[in-house]
């Protein structure tokens, strides 16, 4: 700011100078406002920008949880500029697997619209079960499910969590045929069967560097999946390893020992006591 001279006086005093001074705080502070204005303009822009690339993320997020299981969607997020990397790790866990009896004949008898709608609504009221029970989906196998019992804690009995989930998912196939008995006749005798086994298992990224499953391969996943298989219809079938972590807390019976591919000693088999789906908790 400049002053050339003044109006009616021959040169400016003390009072004119504190005036002056008084003009270019004013002014001073005027300026600060401005740069800070515009700051915190682009601190909003910033933090908008953020938000919505955070929101997208949440969504695509969400849309991938319905595709990979959800410890893995977190393991990403958390890692999101690291490159996945091929490989696993040896745990102890519980593995379950069940099988739709019979679906091929089920199948023939409806369209492929009415199979895939089926499916749906037999896959989601498994899957929740599973889920509420603290386990994993790993896979959908055409009609069957495998999924993961892992311990969440040192004392955690993840074997009598996966027993409990296959006695849910038998009354729950009960409370779905009576449904069925009048709207979808053909679906009124659909049973199914339910293998488990617990052990330790190597749990990782299996596949290629372009493609890759996160998934527990190993000994103990096939004993599982061939306790399944030899089950009967509407029964929940445990190796002896899980049972050794449920006995005294859930009712089963000792059956002939199941002889698995490539293995010399037999498999101890167990078939567990499922209550009517009546006295479903």
């Amino acid at each position: 700011m400049q002053v050339i001279n003044k109006v009616g006086e021959a040169a400016f005093d003390t009072h004119d100078l504190e005036l002056f001074l008084s003009f270019a705080s004013q002014a001073s502070v005027a300026l600060d406002n401005a740069r800070l204005y515009e700051h915190t303009r682009a601190m909003a822009v910033d933090l908008r920008d953020a938000l919505e690339q955070e929101r997208r993320l949440t969504i695509e997020k969400e849309k991938m949880g319905a595709y990979v299981p959800k410890h893995v969607v977190d393991e990403i997020s958390r890692n999101r500029e690291q490159k996945l990397a091929l490989g696993g790790k040896t745990v102890n866990l519980t593995i379950l697997f069940s099988d739709i009896q019979g679906f091929t004949r089920l199948s023939e008898a409806m369209e492929p619209q009415q199979v895939i709608g089926f499916l749906n609504v037999y896959m989601t009221a498994m899957t929740t079960i599973i889920e509420e029970e603290g386990g994993i989906i790993d896979k959908f196998i055409g009609d069957g499910i495998m999924a993961i019992f892992t311990a969440t804690s040192e004392d955690d009995n993840h074997a009598l969590r996966a027993v409990r989930a296959g006695i849910r998912m038998q009354q729950k196939v009960c409370v779905l045929r009576r449904e069925w008995e009048t709207n979808r006749p053909e679906l009124a005798g659909m049973q199914i069967r339910v293998g488990i086994n617990t052990g330790e298992v190597v749990a990782g990224n299996i596949g290629s560097q372009t493609r890759m499953d996160y998934t527990v391969v190993g000994d103990n996943v096939n004993v599982a999946s061939r306790i399944e298989s030899v089950s009967r219809a509407g029964e929940v079938c445990i190796s002896e390893p899980t049972y050794h972590d449920i006995a005294g807390i859930i009712a089963a019976t000792k059956l002939e020992p199941v002889y698995v591919k490539n293995r010399v000693q037999p498999v101890h088999v167990y078939t567990v006591q499922v209550p009517p789906a009546s006295e479903a908790s």
